[in-house]
This record gives structure tokens, sequence and C-alpha cells, in this order.
């Protein structure tokens, strides 16, 4: 079904990537359109399908898929992708998970909200296979590197000293995390705490660890596949954090927390 002026304008509010796609439409070409009715009709399912499926289902070639990234400013379609993913997860909570409505920010109640979002969300990370892939890439290495951007800075703070409670070698590298990896002697395991896309030092960084050193776990806020490579990839979800960043950041100690929780737990004996 192609998307209408009103379905285009009740599905893209609040999100600046949208909008933006929206406003462009009419100086779109008509092939260029089909292209943009299949991106706002599911913005994050476009962003997961290969250009093949978006020529297939938008009736366009891939010179015509590029022509609509440039007419939007994007060098490529993984450009687009990349800046598209960015924009879902950081003004669609309905990404992956749902927030409780907003209500007047600064108090106590507001602080608990996001508290009790963040513990939901990591509920399901218990037991699964995600969880257990990271555990594995840290338990195998000699020594843990936690890096961070922006304001996570303070969550790979946490989790260096955390681990060294555990009696485990870890360390947390001054950014820029390209630099304080290439210091990463002997090799180590990068553990890496990611809000949005992380910018291009991080993902230098990231790639030197799963290149040269016992690998890498990134814990993000919002799915970065295929765009971000990782040994293993934890995603909280994500959350209309308060301004001072103190909800992504409790997400992620507390991520921290079933990491560490994993490394103590003893081996499963293997079946048979």
């Amino acid at each position: 079904m192609t998307a209408t002026p009103a379905t285009r304008a009740a599905g893209v509010a609040g999100n600046p990537f949208l909008e933006r796609v929206a406003h462009a439409y009419p100086r779109l070409t008509p092939v260029e359109r089909k292209v943009a009715d299949v991106l706002l009709q599911a913005p994050l399912e476009f962003a997961r399908t290969p250009m093949a499926v978006i020529g297939d289902r938008a009736g366009a070639s891939a010179p015509s898929i590029m022509r609509f990234c440039r007419a939007l400013g994007h060098t490529g379609l993984t450009d687009l992708k990349q800046a598209l993913v960015a924009s879902l997860g950081r003004h669609d909570t309905a990404v992956l998970f749902h927030l409780p409505p907003p209500r007047p920010r600064g108090g106590a109640g507001d602080l608990l909200d996001h508290a009790a979002a963040a513990v939901h969300r990591l509920r399901a990370h218990l037991d699964g296979a995600p969880l257990a892939d990271a555990v594995a890439v840290l338990a195998r290495a000699p020594r843990i590197d936690c890096l961070a951007a922006y304001q996570l800075g303070l969550a790979a703070l946490y989790a260096r000293d955390a681990l060294l409670r555990q009696g485990l070698a870890a360390r947390a590298p001054a950014m820029p995390a390209a630099a304080a990896a290439r210091e990463a002697a002997p090799p180590a395991a990068g553990l890496f705490f990611c809000q949005g896309m992380p910018d291009a030092a991080m993902l230098d960084a990231i790639g030197h660890y799963i290149g040269d050193g016992f690998g890498a776990v990134v814990v993000s806020d919002v799915a970065l596949a295929p765009f971000v490579p990782a040994s293993a990839r934890l995603v909280l979800g994500s959350a209309a954090a308060p301004a001072d960043g103190a909800g992504a950041l409790l997400a992620h100690c507390l991520m921290t927390d079933l990491l560490l929780a994993g490394l103590r737990a003893p081996p499963r004996a293997a079946p048979g």
C-alpha cells in the first residue's frame, strides 16, 4: 500500500529523519517516491533490508535507490541506513520498548520510571544467547578494556572498577578510543558502551579489538547491526532518558552487573 500524505504525517511526527523524508517527498521523482514509501511504511524494517529487496518492493533500480539517498543528503544506502537507525533509537521509543507516558520532568517519580524501564528491558537478556556470547568473549581474555564515548564515560569507569573488584584485569583507557586501543598490550577484549551510532574513532577501536585482540563486546541502546562489527552485541533498547543521561547510564551499568554475574557463574558441564 502506498503511503498517503496523511499516513506519512501521522508516522513521522517527532522524528527529524523521517520528517526530513516527508518534507523532501514533493520534490522526489516518481520512482524515488516509491522508495520513500517503503521507508516511511516500516522504517526499522527498511534499515534491515538489503538493497535488492528494497528495489523489488519499490519497483526501483539500484541507481534509483542511490539517487534517492543522495536527494536526502547521503552518500549512499549504508550512510542513509546508519542515520535512520540512529534517529529511530533516539526519537522513537517504540523501536524496542515503550516507556511510561511522559510527565513533568525532574520529580522522583520520573527517575523511578526510568529505573523501572531499564530493569524491565534487561530482563529480556537473562539466560539469553547474546549475553552468554558476551560473557564467553570476556571470559577468555587476559584483560578487559572498558571504553565509551560522550556521556557514557562513567559507564566504562563503573565497569572497570566492578571487574577489578572481582579480581579481573581491567582498565578504562582514555578516549579517543582508537589511540587507546592501539596501546593494548598484551591483547585484551574490548567492552564498548555506545549511545546511538559510535563515531569513527570508536568504530576503529572496535575493529582493532576484533582483529588484533580477544574480541569486542558492544553494549548499545539501539540495534547497530550490520553497521557496527562486534564479537557479541547487547542491545538495551531505546529510552527517553532524562536530559542529564542518567537513564542511559543506569541501563549500561546494570548490563555490566549482568555480565559480571555471568563471569562469576561456574561453567556449565558439557552435555552427554
